[in-house]
């Protein structure tokens, strides 16, 4: 078992590598923010997901995806995550992929096989990895991202996302998320809902429906600031 203390150190650590190792890959590039407030909770996600630059025309087989999460009720409980993956594709889509997750409750590291899809208006990126979780029981999860945006006109395009976590480990604990986002774009800003439903185990299903603001223009140094404040409370 590993002690508090030591659990501590490890998350540090990883943390510092990941983001110095994030910072290395996106450089000083802009990054999508997703602000919303809901009936019960409100939060903010920033989700992205590129290849490394390569010297070569051609895209890098090597990519990098981050993930990190904050929100909170109304009454003060706060909940957080970041996930940081890194993936070798091949020609076809598919890849080989490691993550690792800094939550609350720990540090959960995995390995596994990714598909990765973009088209000029849509993209599909999935995964299906194992490893421990955060209880340090050997766990798997099926990750799916599906995005469109169709043209409406000259200035306007749809928004559409959904996203499916499916997890479980060898204690038979679950743990399901499904998150849909429906709206409008325009220049940079998106406009709509999102529905996030989440269930762990046999617990009933948690619902927030929420109004979605999602700026593409936060900087690099905003967000850093903000991801390693949530890694240090």
């Amino acid at each position: 078992m590993i002690c508090n203390k030591e659990r501590k150190i490890y998350k540090r650590t990883a943390s510092v590598l990941l983001l110095f190792f994030s910072f290395e890959v996106i450089q000083a590039q802009s990054l999508p923010v997703e602000i919303m407030a809901g009936h019960q909770r409100a939060g903010v996600d920033v989700l992205w997901f590129r290849n490394f630059s390569s010297p070569k025309a051609t895209t890098s087989p090597w990519l990098f995806f981050h993930r990190t999460r904050a929100s909170s009720n109304y009454h003060g409980q706060t909940s957080f995550g970041v996930t940081n993956a890194l993936s070798y594709n091949f020609k076809k889509g598919i890849g080989i992929v490691a993550t690792v997750q800094l939550l609350q409750s720990g540090v959960a590291a995995k390995g596994g096989i990714q598909y990765v899809k973009v088209f000029e208006r849509a993209s599909l990126f999935s995964w299906v990895v194992a490893g421990n979780n955060t209880d340090h029981f050997a766990s798997g999860d099926w990750f799916v991202l599906l995005r469109w945006t169709p043209i409406i006109n000259n200035n306007w395009n749809w928004f559409t996302q959904l996203e499916l976590l499916s997890s479980i480990d060898l204690e038979s604990n679950k743990n399901f998320v499904q998150r849909l986002r429906l709206g409008m774009s325009r220049n940079r800003w998106q406009f709509g809902l999102a529905f996030d439903q989440t269930q762990a185990g046999n617990h009933k299903l948690n619902t927030t429906s929420s109004v979605l603001l999602l700026a593409k223009d936060i900087q690099l140094f905003t967000f850093w600031f903000f991801d390693i404040l949530l890694i240090s409370v």
